[in-house]
């Protein structure tokens, strides 16, 4: 019988676009779109506050238990397992979930926890297979504690002059970053592109780029007393 073998689709004489109903469906099985799986008659969201924690911190873990309509499962025990980077339970926990099935726990990290990748794992039978999980790092790391603007008054420079480079520092709590020793280097490298000539290309067509120079800033100043 016959079938379909275009379809189109035309908005005036400024637009038309047609599909070919005669070509196969591209397969997009193996680009990773089959979202979510469907949660079935339970469905528990869990996540952390942080992706991040130090040896020494409290990892706070929450989870939300729903039904099929959305609607809060309450009283409904669920057992938080946390496990180390490598595969060894570290702790379990017992959450009852009366406030409109929310559930919080709390993990205090020991001071020489492992680093690495850790898991918690939630189940509603500890026996069965977890109805959520959620993975969260422990590392050594110092957080931003100061920000610094940098800033030039002159874009481009000829050969022999000179630029003025202003620094302006302040800690993240608000005030100046007084007092503090400034380092610094300059990195010098070739490119074939200049904003003045954009229909220009410099240099030859197969011509490798050099490797970049790095000059240390010797004898910085000390940061002001405004930062």
């Amino acid at each position: 019988g016959m079938v379909p073998a275009v379809l189109m689709a035309k908005q005036g004489d400024n637009d038309f676009v047609f599909l070919d109903m005669g070509k196969a469906g591209f397969d997009l099985s193996d680009r990773g779109v089959e979202g979510r799986a469907s949660p079935g008659a339970l469905d528990v969201y869990a996540w952390t506050e942080r992706g991040i924690y130090r040896a020494g911190e409290d990892v706070h873990v929450a989870a939300l238990a729903r039904d099929g309509a959305a609607k809060a499962v309450e009283n409904l025990p669920l057992t938080f397992i946390f496990t180390r980077p490598d595969g060894v339970e570290n702790r379990r926990i017992v959450s009852n979930g009366e406030s409109a099935g929310g559930h919080a726990v709390d993990l205090p990290l020991e001071a020489n926890a492992m680093r690495g990748t850790w898991t918690v794992s939630i189940y509603t039978d500890p026996k069965q297979s977890p109805v959520a999980s959620q993975m969260f790092l422990v590392e050594d790391f110092v957080p931003d504690r100061i920000e610094f603007d940098l800033t030039a008054d002159k874009k481009e420079i000829a050969q022999g002059e000179t630029a003025n480079a202003t620094v302006d520092g302040r800690f993240l709590y608000g005030a100046p970053a007084a007092g503090l020793a400034l380092e610094g280097e300059l990195t010098l490298s070739t490119t074939s592109n200049w904003d003045s000539f954009k229909d220009f290309t410099f240099g030859l067509a197969d011509e490798q780029s050099s490797e970049p120079t790095v000059t240390p800033l010797a004898n910085l100043p000390i940061v002001g007393d405004d930062g």
